[in-house]
């Protein structure tokens, strides 16, 4: 199950791996590692496929599903570094 969590949320399992609030510059590697795997699974098929084809609309799709991607990972590590393990378990 935290191989699952690994593969969507890698913060929580930085997060679970110390059981308490993480550092900054572990929260950048996690940041990271999230703006690495939006390039490569989310933006670089249409990207590609936009450079191939000369289609601005694959560009654009490819910078937004980046960005994106991205924006949610900075959501993701600034919620990794305000929340403790105890309070994932007791939900609050």
């Amino acid at each position: 199950m935290a191989y699952i969590g690994w593969l969507f949320h890698p913060g929580d399992q930085v997060l679970s791996a110390y059981g308490a609030r993480t550092s900054a510059a572990v929260n950048a590697l996690v940041a990271l590692a999230w703006l690495l795997r939006a390039l490569t699974v989310h933006g670089l098929l249409p990207l590609l496929l936009g450079i191939a084809t000369s289609s601005g609309e694959l560009l654009m799709v490819a910078f937004f599903m980046t960005v994106t991607e991205y924006l949610l990972a900075l959501r993701t590590t600034t919620l990794v570094s305000r929340t403790t393990f105890g309070d994932l378990i007791r939900g609050g």
